[in-house]
């Protein structure tokens, strides 16, 4: 027996894979690798991850953002009661 399930309309979005992605992120920030982090104490992995926290939008790429706010503002009108 087979039930129909009621898809939602956020499923028919395709995620946005853009090339060059981390381009567009801000360059002077350091990226570590997963083997970094192997070799770090628990200190120092949970102060890498502390100080790559962003803070405020302010701080983001300005076309990294504008794409993020246009994808946000894409998934908000496909939401339902959003026609």
């Amino acid at each position: 027996m087979s039930v129909a399930v009621e898809q939602s309309p956020l499923a028919t979005l395709t995620p946005q894979r853009t090339p060059g992605y981390d381009r567009d992120m801000d360059a002077e920030r350091r990226i570590t690798t997963p083997a970094e982090m192997d070799q770090m104490t628990p200190q120092q992995r949970a102060d890498a991850v502390r100080e790559s926290v962003v803070h405020s939008l302010d701080e983001l790429d300005p076309a990294f953002r504008a794409r993020v706010e246009a994808r946000a503002r894409k998934l908000a009108a496909a939401l339902p009661g959003r026609e």
